[in-house]
C-alpha cells in the first residue's frame, strides 16, 4: 500500500456515558503502534491507558480500526476526553541478505513504516516550543520566562488598579508583557518553521523511498506474456534485469544483448571424500548410487551429509541456479576449497561441527560460477 495520507492522531473524543468504540483514521502494523491517552477536562490530568488491560485494538494491517474502551466498568463520562495517536518504536528490522529473496511486500511495508514514523515525529514537533537555532536559550528556559514576565504584568496591572502612584510600575510592567508577547510571538512562528522543516525532511524521505522502489521496477519487470524490449519506464534495459514469462512460467535474465531462461534443472553429485560437484541440467538423471540428483524446478533444496573436507567443483556448461545444504557431522570443522572457475561471494566459511549451511552457486553464460556458503538460520 501507499500512504497517502497524513492523518496520526483522532480525536479528542468527548464521553457521553454510553458509547466504548472510538475510531482511529491511521493504519497500524501492530496493536502496540498505537497511544491511548484519557484526559480529565476541568484538571487537564492526562493518564496513558494499557492496551489489553484498559482497552482493546480492532482492525490490525487495516486502513483504519477502532479501539474498545473500557474492557470492563463504566463508559467515558462527559467530562473526559479520549485521544489516539499512533506510537510506533524506533526501529527498522528488516533484514536483507545477499542473493537472498526480494519480497515487495516487505520492502514496501518497510517504506510505509519509515513514512508512519516521519508523521509520528512531525505531530509530536508540532506539539513543542522551539527556539532559534543559534540560540543557547532552551525551550524549558524559554516557557520559565515567558510565565514569569506573565506573572510579573499580572501584578504590576493589580498594583496599578489599586494605587495610581503605581502607574509607572504597571507601565513598565505592561511594557515587560509586551516584550514577553513578542517573545512567545517569535517562538510561535519559529516553531511553524520548524513544522515547515519536519515536513520537507518528511517529503524528501517519501521521495527517497519512491526512488528505491522505482530502481527496484527497473531490475524486476514483474509477469510479462514475451521478452520485453525495454524497462516498466521505458528506458533501455539494465544488465541483470529479470522478469516471468507467463507463457512458458520461467524466470529470464536479461545478460546485456538477449534474455535467457533463468534456471532449468540441478544436480548435486558427491563421491566418498566429499568432493561435490555442482551441475545444471533440463531433465532428470539416474547417477551413482552415491549421487543426489533432482529437477531443480520440482524439487527445490538439495542436501549433502559433510563428514570430511569438502572441495566443490562446477562444470562449465549449463546455466542455473542452485542450493545446496551442506550438514556437517559432529567431527568438524571442515574446509571448503573452491574448484577451478569458482568465485567466493564474500569469504568462504569452515563448516562448525553439527551445524547446517546452506550454499547457493550461481552461473550464467561462459562466466564462471559464484558460490556464497552461509550458516543456516
Amino acid at each position: 500500500m501507499t500512504i497517502s495520507s497524513e492523518v496520526n492522531k483522532s480525536g479528542p473524543y468527548t464521553g457521553d456515558g454510553a458509547n466504548t468504540s472510538f475510531a482511529y483514521g491511521f493504519k497500524i502494523y501492530h496493536k502496540n503502534d498505537i497511544q491511548v491517552v484519557k484526559r480529565v477536562t476541568a484538571t487537564g490530568v492526562e493518564t496513558v491507558l494499557t492496551v489489553d488491560v484498559d482497552y482493546t485494538v480492532n482492525s490490525v494491517g487495516s486502513a483504519t480500526g477502532t479501539i474498545d474502551y473500557p474492557i470492563s466498568g463504566s463508559p467515558l463520562p462527559s467530562t473526559e476526553t479520549l485521544t489516539i495517536i499512533r506510537d510506533m518504536d524506533l526501529t527498522q528490522e528488516v533484514d536483507f541478505e545477499n542473493q537472498g529473496g526480494y519480497y515487495p511486500e516487505v520492502v514496501e511495508q518497510a517504506f510505509d513504516r519509515a513514512i508512519m514514523i516521519s508523521q509520528q515525529l512531525e505531530e509530536e514537533l508540532d506539539r513543542c516550543v522551539k527556539v532559534d537555532v543559534g540560540d543557547t536559550t532552551s525551550p524549558d528556559d524559554l516557557l520559565d520566562s515567558v510565565s514569569a514576565q506573565a506573572a510579573a504584568a499580572a501584578a504590576s496591572a493589580a498594583a496599578a488598579a489599586l494605587s495610581e502612584t503605581d502607574a509607572e510600575t504597571a507601565a513598565t510592567a505592561a511594557g515587560d508583557a509586551q516584550t514577553a508577547a513578542e517573545a512567545a510571538q517569535t517562538a510561535a512562528e519559529l516553531a511553524e518553521t520548524n513544522a515547515g522543516n519536519a515536513q520537507t525532511a518528511a517529503e524528501a524521505a517519501q521521495t527517497a523511498a519512491e526512488t528505491a522502489y522505482d530502481d527496484f521496477d527497473d531490475r524486476y519487470l514483474g509477469a510479462k506474456a514475451s521478452d520485453p524490449a525495454l524497462d516498466n519506464d521505458g528506458d533501455p534495459l539494465a544488465t541483470g534485469a529479470l522478469y516471468f514469462n507467463t507463457a512458458s512460467n520461467v524466470l529470464k535474465i536479461y545478460n546485456g544483448g538477449s534474455w535467457q531462461q533463468a534456471s532449468t534443472g540441478v544436480y548435486l553429485d558427491a563421491d566418498t571424500t566429499d568432493n561435490l560437484t555442482v551441475g545444471f541440467t533440463t531433465d532428470v538423471e539416474t547417477l551413482a548410487s552415491n549421487t543426489i540428483t533432482a529437477d531443480f524446478q520440482t524439487e527445490g533444496l538439495k542436501s549433502r551429509a559433510v563428514t570430511g573436507n569438502v572441495t566443490l567443483n562446477v562444470p562449465t556448461t549449463g546455466n542455473g541456479v542452485a542450493h545446496i545444504k551442506l550438514a556437517a557431522d559432529s567431527s568438524g570443522p571442515y574446509t571448503v576449497t573452491l574448484g577451478s572457475g569458482v568465485t567466493a561471494l564474500g569469504d568462504i566459511p569452515d563448516l562448525a561441527a553439527s551445524t547446517t549451511y546452506i550454499a547457493t552457486i550461481i552461473r550464467f553464460g561462459t562466466s564462471d560460477a559464484y558460490v556464497e556458503i552461509v550458516e543456516a538460520g
